[in-house]
């Protein structure tokens, strides 16, 4: 179990995908596709390289190979997400204990571009 617990935390996540948008003939695309991924910076650095790793892959398969995309920006970033459940909106004094709702962290993001 607690090997399952550290390979949940091994990949990176899709924020957005942008599909492909062909032209109006076959010769002409319009926007190849992109999109833009995450991944936590917490851990050790094969850990980290891990996700990286996971990420590319990721990108490869979405865009239809290794050599079908380029990266157009990656940058570190803390970014803050609200952590409700249920039971929580159910309760408004749980609403106001403050910072346990949020969780910080330090993500990295990379945005890329498929190749036409």
């Amino acid at each position: 179990m607690t090997l399952a617990m550290l390979a949940a935390g091994c990949t990176a996540e899709f924020v957005e995908k942008r599909p492909r948008r062909n032209g109006p003939v076959p010769e002409i695309v319009l926007d190849a596709g992109g999109g833009h991924l995450r991944w936590s910076l917490r851990g050790g650095g094969w850990l980290v390289k891990s996700r990286r790793a996971d990420a590319l892959e990721q990108i490869a398969a979405y865009c239809g190979g290794e050599t079908k995309y380029k990266i157009v920006d990656e940058v570190a970033r803390v970014d803050t997400e609200a952590r409700y459940v249920t039971d929580d909106l159910g309760e408004s004094e749980n609403l106001s204990k403050g910072d346990r709702h949020y969780e910080s962290r330090t993500v990295q993001h990379l945005y890329f571009e498929c190749e036409k």
